[in-house]
């Protein structure tokens, strides 16, 4: 079952668009980020489902939803 995501003219399945949104302006809040405020800064959040979308493998950065569940070491835990 597909659909079209409103404005974008693109057929996606799940919600999930069978091309890459790279470009911060094609980014879909909700689906691909959200926001979130530390201390007064406004951080965009990634979702699993965009990293997965984007990335082949895992970067180890640590990222909070990795697809991956790679978990990354603190100095001490070495």
């Amino acid at each position: 079952m597909s659909n079209t995501l409103k404005g974008l003219g693109k057929k996606c399945i799940f919600n999930m668009c069978d091309w890459k949104r790279l470009r911060v302006d094609e980014l879909i809040e909700g689906v691909d980020f959200y926001w979130e405020e530390i201390e007064g800064v406004k951080l965009r959040v990634f979702t699993k489902e965009y990293l997965q979308m984007i990335r082949p493998k895992c970067c180890q950065s640590g990222c909070r939803h990795c697809p991956w569940d790679y978990k990354k070491q603190n100095r001490n835990e070495r």
